[in-house]
């Protein structure tokens, strides 16, 4: 193939694809129109591939829409799996120009959100099933996940002594990942969902410069899976240098699930960490947490709940910090701990806790809210 590429600017229209082998994918913005697709010296996008025709296919612009039509090649133009017949093009369309597949671009995206798809495996998809039929599933997949965008919660660990932050707490908001959407199953749905939150946080979070902890937090209820893994492996290569990026499962998961506690020891070997949530035990529990090795230990507001009149509480408090310092682990207070049972624990040697507040402004804040469906839209290698 060959045509101008070029760093895309905003709204511009443009197509993407993968040429076989490469690492990244390639951008043709459209300049002109109508914009010719074909194997001709003279074509826009020139494809230098026997299925395609000399003239294959044209882009049109009526105004502010953009129309896509076969010029009658042998082999066909498609649109999301339709044959192309002065077709609509919508951001984000796949279109398929004999065996080569692009994607239609126009709205201004980041890094993540400009993720296009490889190309689909040549042939049918399984059996009964035509590359037609695949194309189709993959957009009803996409639409499923704008169905119910997921939006980025945040809040931080804050020093209690100085106030300053140390880390940022992510949890992504999972309402609405079982209503009823397109086809899509909704174990699948929740995995792509958590991804595309958990990238979004990442990289909002490196717009701040300054290296900083991501915490990535499962929600209460939801077993840690393969999945939340390598999601969490690909949004640490998207903080800033210097920057640390653990994963906050729930401290009952160890306890309950082998299978959990296998994939949190297996965390560090890909420069992940850990941080236990909704901590309650005791110091012998804090000792079985030993070879898990965690950074942080969040407890849970039934374990300091009336350390400042319960000298019981206060007892068994003083002793589960204490272990956590022989083993390196920081113990950390839950949002609304009371001042009275907050002043005892930072006398028993608690420094931080977690706040509902991050160190966002109302501009960041904003984009972090408003950036899960173009990601959505965009990141359609994770659908496949």
């Amino acid at each position: 193939m060959s045509g101008p590429s070029e760093t895309p600017s905003p709204n511009r229209p443009r197509l993407e694809y993968f040429l076989p082998g490469s690492a990244g994918p390639r951008t043709v913005v459209i300049e002109e129109f109508p914009f010719t697709i074909g194997r001709c010296a003279s074509a826009g996008l020139q494809i230098d591939c026997g299925s395609v025709s000399r003239e294959h296919a044209q882009i049109t612009a009526a105004g502010e829409r953009f129309l896509i039509s076969d010029l009658g090649s042998t082999n066909g133009t498609f649109v999301n799996g339709e044959p192309a017949r002065d077709t609509p093009l919508n951001d984000g369309d796949s279109i398929r120009v004999a065996d080569i597949d692009l994607v239609f671009a126009v709205q201004s995206s980041t890094e993540s959100e400009r993720m296009v798809t490889q190309p689909l495996a040549q042939g049918a998809s399984g059996a009964g099933r035509t590359r037609g039929d695949a194309v189709a599933q993959h957009r009803r997949r996409l639409e499923g996940l704008l169905w119910v965008a997921p939006e980025v919660a945040w809040s931080s660990i804050r020093d209690l002594d100085t106030s300053a932050t140390t880390a940022f707490l992510c949890r992504h908001d999972t309402r609405g990942a079982d209503e009823p959407s397109p086809p899509f199953h909704p174990t699948t749905l929740r995995a792509s969902h958590r991804y595309i939150a958990w990238m979004v946080a990442a990289e909002r979070l490196a717009t701040r410069g300054a290296p900083a902890d991501l915490l990535l937090r499962l929600t209460s209820g939801e077993p840690l899976q393969e999945e939340d893994f390598h999601a969490a492996e690909a949004a640490m290569h998207r903080l800033p240098p210097r920057s640390t990026l653990a994963l906050v499962v729930p401290w009952d998961h160890t306890t309950d699930d082998p299978r959990a506690t296998a994939l949190c020891r297996s965390l560090a070997a890909s420069g992940l960490r850990l941080v236990l949530g909704g901590f309650a035990g005791s110091a012998s529990a804090v000792e079985s947490l030993s070879g898990l090795a965690p950074d942080r230990l969040l407890l849970s507001q039934a374990a300091v709940s009336g350390v400042s009149s319960e000298p019981r509480r206060r007892q068994l408090t003083e002793s589960v910090v204490v272990r956590c310092a022989e083993l390196g682990i920081q113990p950390v207070l839950p949002p609304a701990t009371s001042e009275a049972d907050k002043a005892v624990c930072r006398e028993l040697g608690v420094r931080f806790e977690v706040s509902p507040e991050a160190d966002l402004t109302p501009r960041e804040a904003d984009r972090v809210r408003g950036a899960a469906p173009d990601a959505a839209a965009r990141l359609q290698a994770v659908l496949v």
